[in-house]
């Protein structure tokens, strides 16, 4: 290899180096080190604390305010990391900060600790991506459809790539040796100050306030200790993550090398069906659905009629539906992807024997999908709401929403079903999360029980909506007293569960032996508004 060539090797090596998601290296031996800026060694330091803290407000169903605030404190911290290295914060890159906050917050406003886990991984995996369109990453800049690529990279692709990378960063350069220097001075003044330090206790032990002061401070729990040692260790894990992504990011390294065009073409490579073959494997699969709405008719229809089947109590006719629509609909949106993908066709242009099968799928899945909401409607009505009854209707909804787009894009090409459908499912997330559908679960059923419209109100499955639901089963005790019904079961029922949701909180605050620290980073409004409601009618003293 002569001089021009080797200028040449070189010149194309250090290219992919800046940019590795388009250019893999000619020869991997000959990678340039990647030196750390003053900042980045910072920062990795920090991702340690980052680590020690996310790991002290785990699990976040026990610390839901101490959640809250370390994703603030993760999004604040970074984005000042990541404006030194001249990210641009675009509309987009905004966009997962405020949802990734907004969704947090119902750490504090609800109580439902499924919505909890939910709403708490929603929002770190808005801050990977967050960080990585920070930098300007993604298969397509702006909002398009590889939302499912960039969301792999952000998430796993990019902070498992450089994964190792915090370890160097932190103990790089000048820094290394300073830290040793400053390790091995701590650890020698320590030592030597221990022999004077254990003399001087000793003469000192004859006062007995100071015996007294020694022994609360050196009182270790060793259960506390060990928790505090598993959180560093664990964060040093959550660390090497959490600096991995960042400096990914910052590189604009892609490990999975996903481009548009890349895509693209897989995209054209797949298609190989021709249009017999796919009318061919339709057909007979649409004769079947033919068939059973015809045998299933005036079992459907009673949905919208409101007429309960003989053969079913409420009950079993909402949830034989759900399971029926989820398992039709699912296929249906699989034979639809599958369609989409294999079969050929001469430009990006959708053929016209494709648009009618997408539309007869998404009709036909439509059909059941608004009935299975009618029948829904009807066991509401009757039984009043539920969480799960809450979730299945939300579910059906953003489904029927995802084919009626599939629908629309028949006619309008430019639109992307996927990525509104999501937008919707967000949405729909937000009112679950944001708006303590818990507490709105329990207004709902007691407000139709006090106008007469539901005949009583299930405690027991009241019971599911926890801290949320005490305010209100507090104003139908109190409606219920003032309105003469003391004869009542369901008086009896509320009063029995309220004074036993009162002696719980009692008996919690006096065997709490949880620091005020830990109290305060397991604070939500449910759980404050609960103690009020109960104070109010005497059963709970309000500090």
């Amino acid at each position: 290899m002569n001089e021009e060539q080797q200028k040449i090797q070189g010149a194309h090596v250090a290219k992919s180096y800046q940019n590795p998601q388009y250019i893999k290296y000619v020869n991997k031996s000959e990678k340039p080190k990647r030196d750390y800026s003053s900042d980045e060694i910072v920062f990795a330091w920090i991702c340690f604390v980052m680590g020690y803290l996310f790991c002290r407000v785990f699990p976040v169903v026990l610390s839901p305010f101490g959640g809250f605030l370390f994703v603030i404190l993760l999004f604040c911290v970074t984005a000042v990391f990541l404006k030194l290295k001249g990210a641009k914060f675009s509309v987009k890159t905004i966009m997962f900060a405020v949802m990734a906050i907004a969704f947090s917050s119902s750490l504090i406003i609800s109580s439902n600790s499924f919505l909890y886990w939910l709403a708490y991984v929603f929002a770190l995996a808005s801050y990977c991506c967050f960080v990585w369109t920070a930098c300007e990453n993604g298969v397509k800049i702006g909002f398009s459809g590889f939302i499912a690529a960039d969301y792999i990279n952000a998430v796993f692709c990019a902070p498992i790539a450089s994964v190792s990378h915090v370890w160097k960063a932190a103990f790089s350069g000048k820094t290394a040796g300073g830290i040793k220097k400053l390790l091995l001075r701590v650890t020698g003044g320590i030592a030597v100050a221990i022999i004077p330090t254990a003399i001087a206790c000793a003469l000192l032990s004859y006062d007995a306030g100071f015996n007294k002061i020694m022994g609360e401070i050196f009182d270790f729990d060793i259960g506390n200790i060990f928790s505090h040692l598993g959180s560093v260790i664990l964060g040093f894990v959550v660390g090497m993550y959490i600096f991995g992504l960042y400096i990914s990011s910052v590189d604009k390294y892609s490990a999975s090398g996903i481009t548009e065009e890349g895509y693209k073409n897989q995209i054209v490579k797949m298609r190989a069906a021709s249009s017999v073959f796919i009318a061919s494997a339709s057909i007979p699969l649409l004769f079947v659905y033919v068939v059973f709405f015809i045998s299933q008719w005036k079992y459907y229809v009673s949905g919208f009629t409101g007429v309960l089947p003989e053969e079913f109590s409420y009950a079993e006719y909402a949830r034989e539906g759900f399971f029926q629509l989820c398992a039709v609909a699912f296929i249906n949106l699989a034979v639809l992807i599958a369609i989409n993908l294999i079969m050929k066709r001469k430009s990006e242009k959708l053929p016209i024997f494709l648009k009618v099968l997408n539309i007869i799928y998404s009709v036909f899945t439509l059909i059941l999908i608004s009935t299975a909401i009618a029948k829904m409607v009807m066991y509401i009505q009757s039984y009043g709401l539920t969480q799960k009854r809450v979730y299945s209707t939300c579910a059906m909804v953003v489904l029927a929403i995802l084919f009626v787009l599939i629908i629309i894009k028949q006619f309008v090409c430019r639109i992307s079903p996927a990525a509104f459908s999501l937008v919707a499912g967000v949405l729909l997330f937000a009112v679950l999360s944001i708006g303590n559908v818990d507490a709105m679960i329990a207004e709902y059923n007691v407000d139709r029980y006090i106008d007469g419209s539901l005949p009583t109100v299930d405690i027991d499955a009241m019971d599911d909506l926890g801290d949320a639901a005490i305010p209100e089963l507090v104003r139908l005790y109190k409606y219920m007293e003032e309105n003469g019904y003391e004869t009542e079961y369901l008086y009896f029922k509320t009063e029995s569960y309220l004074k036993e949701s009162a002696s719980k909180i009692i008996s919690e605050k006096e065997n709490d032996d949880s620091n005020a620290l830990e109290r305060f980073f397991s604070f939500n409004t449910p759980s404050y508004m609960a103690e009020k409601a109960l104070g109010n009618i005497g059963l709970l003293k309000v500090e």
